[in-house]
């Protein structure tokens, strides 16, 4: 069915271009074209393949639950796709919507369309809303023929968690498509990947290190949805570097600290070496310095301080701080690259021999 849709697409595109004419024959093809296209195709598929990755990783702690968990979960995420899959239409034509005004210099006007696709979606969201909290067996029996207690009962857990956030999701896909509409591409991936990244970290952090179980592999979700609806409205809004690079380097410690602790713990418990713990605690240290001297170089006070110092013909001394901040984030993020290697590699050979 795609396929044949792509063609029709096609062909009605070209003979929508016959109509145009023009004075000079088009070019069939067009080197910066595909450049400005490649700009905002390759962050999103980047986007979907690091999704689909991410549900991999959330699909394996599910299956480690037993059949009946895994028959109802696979109901309830088909019902919760589904509807996803339904705004991502409303999106999409509002990041046209937004590239095409942009380009005509009606900039105005797009915040007219985000305000029409807020009230599309809102009319969307509320009968969705309402059949999936009020009537959550049945939506279930849509997808699934296993009315076993605990498979229902899981599918019906899950929607009771989800389902209240719909309206904050909406709040971030809304959001992510006008800053893909209008080539904002660097913000637009690092909203997506924070809430997946805090998800994903999250799952694993509640269901085995905490030991929630798949209440807490659920509570995930909700979780990561705030946490990136919340970076989407403030980098739409124009929010400054500062801002942007505080709540999102706050938000990875969020997730970052409790789920090497975890993991700490987990090795102790195995009585691993403490060699191998010392590899894991020299990362959780050089990350942690990564992260702040990172969010201390964008302070305030150190904007306009390189034209500052060009003009003047040396270092001020607010820049010479801010340059001492980049190398030691510099030096840190490579020592904590390396002692992760060298983690992940020591913990492979842990699995391998089942000591983990």
């Amino acid at each position: 069915c795609q396929g044949i849709a792509a063609v029709l697409c096609v062909v009605a595109l070209l003979l929508r271009l016959r109509k145009l004419g023009g004075d000079r024959k088009p070019r069939l093809f067009s080197r910066q074209l595909l450049a400005r296209m490649c700009i905002v195709a390759i962050p999103s598929i980047l986007q979907q393949s690091f999704i689909s990755i991410g549900n991999l990783f959330i699909q394996a702690l599910v299956n480690g639950h037993g059949e009946l968990v895994l028959a109802g979960y696979t109901a309830a995420i088909k019902l919760n796709t589904f509807l996803l899959t339904t705004l991502t239409t409303v999106t999409g034509a509002l990041s046209s919507y937004t590239a095409q005004n942009i380009g005509a210099g009606k900039s105005e006007r797009v915040a007219k369309g985000l305000a029409a696709c807020c009230s599309i979606t809102g009319i969307l969201l509320v009968p969705f809303m309402v059949f999936y909290l009020a009537f959550p067996q049945t939506a279930l029996l849509l997808f699934t023929q296993d009315v076993s207690g605990e498979a229902m009962a899981t599918g019906v857990q899950f929607l009771h968690m989800v389902v209240p956030f719909y309206a904050v999701v909406a709040i971030k896909l809304l959001c992510d498509s006008v800053m893909r509409g209008s080539e904002r591409m660097i913000p637009f991936m690092i909203t997506t990947f924070s809430d997946l990244v805090i998800r994903v970290a999250l799952c694993f952090i509640f269901d085995p290190g905490m030991g929630m179980g798949p209440m807490g592999l659920w509570l995930s979700w909700p979780i990561g949805w705030s946490a990136g609806a919340a970076l989407s409205v403030l980098m739409m809004a124009g929010a400054s570097g500062w801002a942007v690079s505080m709540a999102s380097n706050l938000l990875f410690l969020l997730y970052y600290l409790p789920l090497q602790n975890a993991f700490d713990r987990h090795l102790a418990a195995a009585d691993v070496s403490n060699g191998t713990r010392r590899l894991g605690r020299v990362w959780a240290y050089a990350t942690l310095v990564q992260r702040g001297a990172s969010m201390l170089g964008f302070l305030p006070c150190f904007d306009g301080q390189d034209v500052l110092s060009l003009q003047q013909g040396g270092y001020t001394p607010l820049f010479t701080v801010q340059l001492a901040l980049e190398v030691i984030a510099l030096l840190a993020a490579f020592v904590s690259y390396i002692w992760m290697i060298r983690y992940l590699c020591r913990a492979r050979v842990l699995l391998r021999e089942g000591t983990v």
